[in-house]
């Protein structure tokens, strides 16, 4: 070892000597708690009838649900982060550059096919459960 890393290494036992002996005053409470970190609070951007002309309608699978942008081409659901008017002309200028031009009333349209083609597919897919229930207690009394 030369005389340089034989001067870094009194250093760092001098300086380790240092600190048990300065954290043996403090208390132990002050050593093992580390500082409180700042919460960012959670913002919840609205849906603006606005983001229509740029192909996103609002989406909300329940009342206390946090609105979300839905792409009434691809219907695609971003997130509520996201309903911003330069992530939206994005998702529209990257995903869909044939239909970057095209009027409001295109993309009303769109929506409005798109809400019909979801209660379409809800009325269809929903399930009736007395039905269900007797079939279980057929199989369960076949089963005996």
């Amino acid at each position: 070892m030369n005389s340089k890393q034989t001067n870094l290494l009194n250093f760092y036992k001098k300086n380790n000597n240092d600190i048990a002996t300065s954290s043996v005053s403090e208390s132990v409470d002050d050593i093992i708690e580390p500082p409180a970190k700042k919460k960012k609070g959670t913002f919840v951007r609205n849906y603006n009838d606005d983001y229509i002309k740029y192909g996103f309608i609002c989406f909300s699978s329940g009342s206390n649900d946090i609105p979300k942008p839905q792409c009434v081409l691809c219907s695609v659901i971003l997130s509520n982060e996201a309903m911003k008017p330069a992530k939206l002309i994005r998702h529209l200028e990257s995903k869909h550059k044939e239909f970057n031009n095209k009027p409001t009333d295109f993309f009303i349209r769109k929506g409005k096919e798109l809400t019909a083609q979801k209660k379409v597919m809800s009325t269809i897919s929903k399930v009736n459960y007395s039905l269900v229930k007797a079939s279980y207690l057929v199989a369960f009394r076949i089963a005996k």
